[in-house]
C-alpha cells in the first residue's frame, strides 16, 4: 500500500463565505454559561474559557491559513438568545485572548532571560576551559576539570540553541494564533 501524503483543503473542513472572503469556525452551545470554564465564577467579561472550547478554537486556527479572515460563530437555542450576555460574552473571549497573549509575551521574556544567562555562562565556562587548557602542569584532575568545563559550555550552547530554534519559535507561533483570535470577529446565531 503506497502512502498517500493528502492535504486537506480547509474550505472543505471549515464554513467558508465567498462573499464575505472568510472562514467560519462553528460552536453550537445549549446556553451561554458553556462557553466558560465551569469552575470559573469570576465576573463574566473576566472569565476562563472553557478548556475544550479553547483547544478547539486553537486547532481550527491552527488549520486555517493563517492570513484568512476567521469569524468565530456561537450558535445557541432561540429561547436563550440574551443581548447583554452576548456582549459580555464577546469581550470576555478578547479579555481571555488578551491574557492569553500576556501570558506567551512574558514566557517569551523569561526564555529570553534564560538564553542571555545561558549565552554568558557558556562562554565563561569555554573560556574557563580554555585557560585551564593553558595551564603548563597538566595532570589528570586539570585534564578532567578542562575537559568537564568544555562539556558544560558546549552543553549550554546547545540549550541556547535549543531555545533560539525551537523554543522561542513554538512561541512565536502561538502568539500569532492568540492574535488571531483576539481580532476575529465573533457573532451569535440563532437557532
Amino acid at each position: 500500500m503506497l502512502k498517500q501524503n493528502i492535504k486537506l483543503d480547509p474550505k472543505s473542513l471549515y464554513r467558508y463565505s465567498d462573499e464575505k472572503l472568510c472562514f467560519f469556525i462553528d460552536v453550537q452551545l445549549d446556553g451561554y454559561r458553556e462557553i466558560y470554564n465551569e469552575w470559573d465564577f469570576s465576573p463574566l467579561y473576566n472569565r476562563d474559557i472553557d478548556e475544550d472550547l479553547a483547544k478547539y478554537l486553537n486547532n481550527c486556527y491552527m488549520e486555517i491559513p493563517f492570513k484568512a479572515k476567521t469569524i468565530i460563530s456561537i450558535s445557541v437555542p432561540k429561547e436563550v438568545e440574551d443581548k447583554a450576555r452576548e456582549e459580555k460574552s464577546i469581550e470576555s473571549f478578547k479579555n481571555y485572548f488578551m491574557y492569553l497573549i500576556r501570558l506567551k509575551n512574558k514566557d517569551k521574556q523569561t526564555l529570553k532571560k534564560k538564553m542571555i544567562y545561558y549565552l554568558i555562562l557558556g562562554i565563561g565556562l569555554l573560556s574557563l576551559a580554555n585557560f585551564v587548557e593553558t595551564i603548563q602542569i597538566m595532570g589528570n584532575y586539570i585534564k578532567i576539570l578542562s575537559q568537564g568545563l568544555f562539556i558544560g559550555g558546549w552543553v549550554l550552547f546547545w540549550e541556547l540553541f535549543s531555545n533560539i530554534f525551537f523554543e522561542l519559535n513554538d512561541i512565536r507561533k502561538n502568539l500569532k494564533i492568540y492574535y488571531k483570535m483576539y481580532y476575529s470577529d465573533i457573532e451569535y446565531s440563532y437557532r
